[in-house]
């Protein structure tokens, strides 16, 4: 039997809409009592895998996200026009903000905030069904697979700490500070950024069994099935990168593993990825 707390929750699902009529079945954790959910998205969703000239549109509405969340929520769905990506990420950056002003206005005193993605497909087993363990993380911030700090690299796909911590964050974040950095690696700026204003960046263990949902998943894939759909489109992406800026820079920029970028050579060169032609 689980115990009941006070403490008050604020999760925000931001960015593209992606597949989360699929996802939200292994979100349990939404339906805890004690979170509201706020929802900053765009009006269409968009898949694209040039390598094998796929390209896609879903219009998203409130019709859409309320069927799939089913629970009540705030929610903002902006024009996606409204807003050119110059620089990889800074879309994200404005649906964090635009979200997360949602939650201001609301009037309600938060004690916690989690800010995450709408298309992270968590294993139900390994997943929190009520989150009164978020208080631990309150000197800093948790962040999923926050394995690679020894890398200087931060990830971004699911966060956490007080209200007053993630207002402090925001506070300080700007489309402008990351377009404007000579920086182009993301995930280096991102822990920069972070670092300069939390000492302390923890890994957050209870949500550490999840992955991406790309496109062709669909309700019946178990997490094996979306983990390795998931691999096969990181695949086509880097090869894709590699056509157009070749091998070496893809070695250089160390940004996958030379086993990973062999593997995905010998898959194209088999004729595996044929079928999603």
């Amino acid at each position: 039997m689980e115990h009941f707390y006070s403490v008050k929750i604020a999760v925000l699902i931001s960015g593209e809409y992606r597949k989360f009529d699929i996802t939200r079945k292994t979100m349990s954790f939404l339906d805890d009592p004690n979170v509201d959910v706020y929802v900053s998205t765009w009006d269409k969703t968009i898949y694209e895998s040039t390598k094998i000239n796929l390209r896609t549109e879903y219009i998203v509405n409130e019709e859409i996200i309320r069927r799939d969340l089913n629970r009540s929520a705030v929610i903002r769905i902006d024009n996606h026009q409204l807003f050119t990506e110059t620089k990889y990420n800074s879309k994200m950056i404005n649906r964090w903000l635009t979200g997360f002003e949602l939650i201001k206005n609301s009037g309600i005193e938060y004690d916690n905030v989690i800010i995450m993605r709408p298309d992270l497909f968590f294993v139900k087993s390994h997943t929190p069904t009520n989150l009164q363990f978020l208080e631990k993380y309150n000197t800093g911030i948790a962040v999923v697979w926050a394995t690679s700090l020894e890398k200087s690299k931060l990830g971004d796909i699911l966060y956490t700490s007080s209200y007053r911590n993630i207002s402090t964050l925001f506070s300080q974040l700007t489309v402008d500070k990351w377009l404007n950095d000579p920086e182009n690696d993301w995930h280096i700026w991102w822990y920069n950024f972070v670092r300069g204003i939390f000492p302390e960046i923890f890994n957050c263990i209870e949500f550490d069994y999840v992955t991406f949902c790309r496109y062709w998943a669909t309700n019946e894939h178990n997490f094996q099935d979306v983990l390795e759909i998931y691999h096969d489109w990181r695949d086509l992406r880097l090869l894709y990168e590699i056509d157009l800026m070749g091998r070496q820079w893809m070695n250089d920029s160390q940004v996958w593993p030379v086993e990973v970028v062999d593997n995905a050579f010998d898959r194209w060169n088999s004729g595996y990825f044929d079928k999603y032609k």
